[in-house]
Formats: C-alpha cells, sequence, structure tokens
C-alpha cells in the first residue's frame, strides 16, 4: 500500500474511536462517521483500509454477536478477493458466535453468505437445494429483497453450469423485483449478470446494451466493486463484436481498477487480455471475430 494509505490507517486501532457498529434492539446498525466512512470503502473498493477498520474494532468487541458481524465482514472481503477458502472459514467461525449470541438475523445472513462460498466451490446440487429452501421461505413471508439474494444464487449456480436459459430467467426474475422496489444495487448486479449470459450465448449486443446499464448504475452510486466486474464484462462483449480499439480501452480502464483494488489475480487475466487482443489487431482485421 501507499504512504498515504499506511498513514490514513493509523488510527484504526485508537480505542477512543466509536466502534463500527452498535447493536440497537438487537440488531446492529451503523455508528457514527466510522460506520459511514466503511460503507464508502467497501463501495470505491478500498478494502485495505476496510479490513483495517474492521480487524481494529474486533478487538474491541464486546461479545459474540459483535464478533459475529466484524467475522462475517472480514470473510466477505476474503471472497471478493477471490480466497474462498479463507471466507469460508470466517464465515463458518461468524456463524459460531451469532449461535453463541442466539443472533437469528446474523445466522441467516452466514447462511446466505455461505451459498455464495459453496457455489464458488462448485458444490451447485447443495448450494441450490438450500437457496430454493430459503427462497420459498422469504417468499412466503413476504421478503422481496431476499428473495432477490437467492435468486441470485440461483442464477449464478446455473450460469457456472452453463444453464442459460435458467439463468436467464433467476437474472430476469431478480431485476424485475428490483426494479419495482427500487433496489439499484440489485439491479445493477441483475443486469450485468443477464449480460454475461448473453455473451456465453454469443449475443454481444445484447449483453453490451445490459452491462452499459450496469455500468451507468454503479457509477451513479458508486460501486466501484461492481464497476470493476462489469468494465470488463464490456470489454469482452467488445470483443466479441469484434470492436477491438473498445475492448482494449474497457480493458485498461479495467487494469487500473485491479490494481487500485489490489486484485493480482485480476490484474493477470487482464493482461492477458490486452496482449490477446494487441497481437489480434497487429495479425490484422481478418483475425479479429465479428458477429
Amino acid at each position: 500500500m501507499s504512504g498515504r494509505d499506511a498513514e490514513r490507517r493509523s488510527t484504526v486501532g485508537n480505542r477512543r474511536c466509536p466502534r463500527l457498529w452498535t447493536e440497537v434492539d438487537g440488531a446492529f446498525r451503523p455508528f457514527g462517521l466510522r460506520a459511514r466512512q466503511a460503507e464508502v470503502l467497501h463501495r470505491v473498493g478500498d478494502w485495505a483500509r476496510l479490513e483495517a477498520i474492521c480487524r481494529g474494532d474486533l478487538d474491541l468487541a464486546r461479545g459474540d454477536a459483535e464478533r459475529g458481524f466484524l467475522l462475517l465482514k472480514l470473510g466477505t472481503l476474503s471472497a471478493q478477493r477471490g480466497d474462498a477458502e479463507s471466507g469460508g472459514r470466517m464465515i463458518d467461525a461468524a456463524l459460531e458466535r451469532y449461535r453463541e449470541a442466539g443472533h437469528a438475523e446474523g445466522i441467516e445472513q452466514c447462511r446466505r453468505a455461505q451459498l455464495n462460498i459453496l457455489v464458488s466451490r462448485g458444490a451447485f446440487a447443495e448450494a441450490m437445494a438450500a437457496a430454493t429452501r430459503l427462497l420459498d421461505e422469504a417468499a412466503a413471508r413476504g421478503d422481496e429483497a431476499t428473495v432477490c439474494e437467492f435468486l441470485n444464487v440461483l442464477g449464478i449456480a446455473c450460469l457456472e453450469q452453463h444453464l442459460h436459459d435458467d439463468a436467464l430467467g433467476y437474472f430476469r426474475r431478480k431485476l424485475a423485483i428490483a426494479e419495482r422496489l427500487g433496489l439499484p444495487g440489485d439491479q445493477l448486479t441483475a443486469l450485468g449478470n443477464i449480460g454475461c449470459v448473453l455473451h456465453d450465448q454469443g449475443r454481444y449486443r445484447e449483453a453490451l446494451e445490459h452491462i452499459a446499464r450496469s455500468i451507468a448504475i454503479c457509477r451513479r452510486t458508486g460501486d466501484r466493486f461492481n464497476e470493476y466486474y462489469a468494465v470488463y464484462n464490456l470489454g469482452k462483449a467488445y470483443e466479441g463484436l469484434g470492436q477491438a480499439a473498445d475492448a482494449l480501452r474497457c480493458y485498461r480502464d479495467d487494469l487500473a481498477m485491479a490494481r487500485q483494488l489490489g486484485d493480482g489475480p485480476g490484474e493477470a487475466t487482464i493482461l492477458e487480455d490486452l496482449a490477446r487482443v494487441n497481437d489480434a489487431e497487429a495479425s490484422g482485421p481478418e483475425s479479429t471475430p465479428r458477429p
């Protein structure tokens, strides 16, 4: 990290600072400036500083419920960085802390996070069975926002198995609910995931349109993390259309974001894509795919 980041992280362990989260009426709520700062850091992708804040607050946690919340946050960060094994261990530890505290909401959040870990590990049947059961429970109690979360898990599990029509069905259901409820985070992920399915089907122009809509929401809401993935997918759509210059522009923008986020494996993948498209351009237009 840069010297500036190290300087700004130096007050994390200051015990005179308020905790990141506090419990109100049995549920956790953001507390003060540090919580608002944490929300911004997660959205813009400054994961190193956010992790330092959470680890600092973990040392100050008053009981199992607080420790569960912070472990869940740290596990989610690890999973987003591509370390599913470490993320899974922390989420499992968070679940145990929540169980010790008898915190039903926290237990439910951990179970949702575990579903994403199962999908990332390729345990699709197990993940889909659990997600379907939890989706039905959420629908029965009229919790449509939670329904969106499980529709996303099911869609991603289908996408990973190349069940494209099923994946589109789940993602489109999620998009319809998110648009009706006015949930921008769910809208942008649904649009981006629909774009991924369409790309896999060779429907590059439609994929581009959905991904561009997702990026617009990311930029309007300041969601740097999801913008990072969406810009990469936009580059893939342009590449599929044979628009090499646009694809290169997207990959270069995404490379800068990968370095900002500290995503080493992502950076390596983007560099490979840049080299491939540059080589294709140097070989002449006949080597570039066309729709």
